[in-house]
């Protein structure tokens, strides 16, 4: 008999997160540890990396017994039917790696598992459907601002899933070229997948801590902080977020042009689909969370998409408050929860689609 709830994990570039979560998205012993500490994303090879992955997954099963059923958010793009990886910069660069994950976890485990194995940022989207009020049967992009960054689009159609919706339909907007302007100057900023000034390369978490060590930023802060380019990226962040509230120029500026690309984005996503609301996620978010909304409802009054500028409330209307910290963890619990196992032949190991996806 299946069990109320599923064990549920996000592995991100930056942190790997697990909970338990019952059918109404409750969590449970909700635990954080490093993914490079877990040699995650620090390893000196995809293939050790998977494996450690691998082992940590296998161990964190072993510890939660009294479940069977394994939902996992996986900060990449996944082919079920190859067992191949494309495109996780953050994780383990970019370019495909062969990774039969849930044969591999099948493999490694005596205990009777449903391992459910899922895109995080379609997680999110999914945990965000499920909780959140203000979506119900309303089309939204949820737009992910963490280690790298990506947007999922929800229709009436549902939550598009990776085997259905084409093996580079994960890419998006992420890496997607882009510009950001601070000073008056163009930054160039290289992106964790090798190429320079994506989306990624500005909103995100690695690509922010790249932009505080860029030539441009060192000019402007040296005389204030001379030891900057020895700091940690994290002395970086906490330096960065003083010197806003207290209102350096050099803060200020930098500020206003990352909310200057994030609003580039939003203008994107409202083009496309006038209707749709959006929200906003991810660690990165979190962190600026205040100071950016505040900037981007301001610029919106000026810089907004064609025919709706002049309207003052045209963002405000759009951008919905998630109501998760972790809807990763949701999304891949109650895809569990909810999830069909299909056996893959010519891969021998097994691929999961949820309900409401397509």
């Amino acid at each position: 008999m299946n069990s109320p709830t599923a064990l549920a994990v996000d592995i991100g570039g930056t942190w790997v997160r697990s909970a338990l979560v019952d059918h109404q998205g409750n969590l449970e012993r909700v635990q954080r540890e490093s993914s490079a500490a877990l040699g995650i994303n620090s390893a000196s090879s995809p293939s050790v990396s998977a494996e450690n992955m691998v082992r940590y997954l296998v161990n964190l099963r072993d510890e939660n017994r009294d479940v069977n059923n394994v939902g996992i958010s996986l900060g990449a793009v996944y082919q079920h039917e190859t067992g191949v990886a494309i495109a996780s910069a953050p994780l383990w660069g970019p370019g495909e790696f062969n990774f039969p994950l849930r044969y591999m976890l099948a493999s490694r485990t005596k205990l009777e598992t449903n391992w459910t194995i899922i895109n995080d940022v379609s997680a999110a989207a999914i945990g965000e459907s499920r909780l959140n009020p203000l979506l119900t049967d309303r089309p939204f992009y949820l737009f992910t601002m963490s280690s790298g960054s990506a947007v999922r689009y929800v229709d009436s159609h549902g939550i598009p899933t990776t085997e259905r919706a084409g093996r580079h339909a994960h890419g998006e907007i992420g890496h997607i070229r882009t510009s950001f302007v601070y000073n008056g100057q163009h930054i160039h900023v290289r992106c964790e997948c090798g190429k320079y000034d994506h989306v990624s390369s500005y909103l995100s978490g690695n690509g922010f801590a790249n932009l505080l060590k860029s030539d441009d930023i060192l000019r402007a802060v040296s005389a204030e902080r001379p030891n900057w380019m020895y700091a940690s990226d994290t002395e970086r962040t906490t330096a960065y977020v003083a010197a806003l509230q207290v209102g350096r120029p050099w803060a200020t500026k930098l500020h206003l042009a990352i909310a200057d690309s994030l609003l580039h984005v939003i203008t994107w996503l409202t083009t496309l689909d006038p209707y749709a609301k959006i929200v906003i996620t991810g660690g990165f978010w979190d962190a600026l969370q205040p100071h950016l909304t505040e900037a981007i409802l301001e610029t919106a009054c000026t810089e907004g998409p064609y025919g709706i500028a002049t309207d003052r409330n045209w963002l405000v209307e759009r951008l919905v408050p998630t109501v998760s910290r972790n809807p990763g963890l949701v999304g891949a619990g109650l895809s569990a929860l909810d999830g069909v196992s299909i056996a893959t032949p010519e891969t021998k190991h097994a691929c999961t689609r949820m309900k409401g996806t397509r």
